[in-house]
């Protein structure tokens, strides 16, 4: 289970770096998206060596909290393997919680591309 919750954490980065920005860049900003709960429902098994894909969509915007809803995928019939779930803080490098309101405009504006 430990791989791929880190798996969909990282799925999760990748998101936003598909939207054009980087987690590098929001590090640089001083803002970190700390994993604070997670979940994971296993349907089918993927063999070793089996390609498959992860639909990430954003379920939650609230406060100084994102979640997102992770749909790990047999590439071959894209039949549902997995569906998993993380919940993530905005923070800053002092740990201390950042609202989503305190975000820079251009990352805002993203978020709200991708809204639930």
């Amino acid at each position: 289970m430990e791989t791929i919750i880190c798996g969909l954490k990282l799925e999760g980065l990748i998101f936003f770096r598909s939207l054009g920005y980087t987690y590098k860049r929001l590090e640089q900003e001083g803002i970190i998206l700390p994993v604070v709960e997670s979940s994971c429902k296993y349907f089918k098994p993927a063999m070793y060596d089996e390609e498959v894909l992860i639909r990430t969509t954003v379920e939650l915007q609230k406060g100084i909290r994102i979640g997102f809803k992770y749909e790990v995928l047999r590439k071959e019939d894209e039949t549902l393997l997995a569906e998993g779930r993380t919940l993530h803080a905005f923070v800053g490098t002092d740990l201390k919680p950042i609202r989503l309101k305190s975000l820079n405009e251009d990352f805002r504006a993203l978020l709200e591309k991708v809204k639930p």
